[in-house]
């Protein structure tokens, strides 16, 4: 293996900034996210060329983002609409990183088709027009370990938005009664940790040691990263939620996990919103508790307290 082969690639990984959540109704999905979950957001739609979403702020600026297809001319939202006539779930992760052209330089040198990067926009956002050419860029590579990952990140054009509207990013001002406060990981379901964590690093990311993660029946390796983590499960026992997925779903993503500034504050609105009652464990970064994805459109969320003072 030559030097060139094993030298790092030339990009900053940032981590996982946004969560892309395809539900089947957009119209009443707002309902579910405030209600049921207890998020505070904005549920004006933003329009992408038949795609619809809207976004749910943090105080750290990564977000989720339910979607839905209003008309399927455009691929992507070919691809979501069939992906939303079976199943509601997880659909991508936005995974924030820079500068792309050289990291897909880097990548096609080592034998990668990589799609992009391409710039992207909003046709219209919080209810207005007009809005830059582009807004950040975006590019998928074929053989990376799951069609989950969508590398990017905001353009110029997204900062002038800022500046011309201070409330485009309401987490600012705004808190949610579930006292969320980020995406912390998201959670990956495979069948082989080894395999997986390998195609993690020919992407020039790192995996972690081995770890148990008890609560649910798995052993787990973490990409660990500045910004939100990628988390590797591997099930271990017959009866795992891990197992269960991948025999509906096969390797994908299956969760996510968000800090919280209250555990049993959000236990409580959440608990009351869904009509549930939730057991807290100790999760990877402290006391947790977790809505399964029969009741939260199809993912697994995890919600957890660190360990640590905020």
């Amino acid at each position: 293996m030559s030097a060139a082969d094993t030298a790092p690639p030339p990009i900053t990984f940032r981590g996982v900034d946004h969560f892309m959540w395809v539900v089947r109704n957009l119209d009443a999905a707002p309902t579910f996210f405030r209600d049921s979950l207890g998020f505070a957001f904005n549920a004006t739609r933003n329009d992408m060329s038949g795609i619809e979403n809207f976004l749910i702020w943090f105080e750290d600026e990564t977000y989720l983002e339910p979607l839905a297809t209003t008309w399927a001319d455009d691929p992507q939202a070919l691809l979501i609409r069939h992906f939303g006539q079976t199943h509601e779930g997880a659909w991508q992760i936005g995974f924030n990183a820079e500068p792309l052209d050289r990291y897909a330089e880097w990548l096609r040198a080592r034998g990668y088709v990589v799609f992009g990067p391409r710039a992207g926009t909003f046709r219209r956002m919080n209810g207005r027009d007009g809005l830059p050419e582009e807004m950040w860029q975006g590019m998928r590579v074929r053989q990376q370990p799951g069609n989950y990952l969508f590398f990017w990140h905001f353009s110029p054009g997204w900062d002038a938005m800022k500046l011309r509207v201070p409330d485009l990013v309401p987490a600012r001002i705004s808190t949610h009664p579930n006292t969320a406060r980020g995406i912390r990981s998201v959670w990956v379901a495979v069948w082989d940790l080894e395999e997986s964590g390998e195609r993690f690093r020919r992407l020039g990311m790192q995996a972690s040691d081995t770890l148990d993660v008890e609560h649910l029946a798995a052993w787990g390796r973490g990409i660990v990263l500045p910004m939100g983590d990628i988390v590797l499960l591997q099930p271990r026992l017959i009866a795992s939620p891990v197992r269960e997925f991948l025999a509906l779903r096969g390797e994908n993503l299956m969760g996510i996990s968000l800090e919280v500034a209250d555990l049993e504050r959000a236990r409580e609105v959440v608990g009351h919103g869904l009509g549930m009652s939730f057991e807290p464990y100790d999760g990877l970064e402290g006391r947790s508790f977790r809505v399964p994805a029969a009741h939260a459109k199809g993912v697994n969320v995890e919600f957890f307290q660190p360990a640590y003072a905020p």
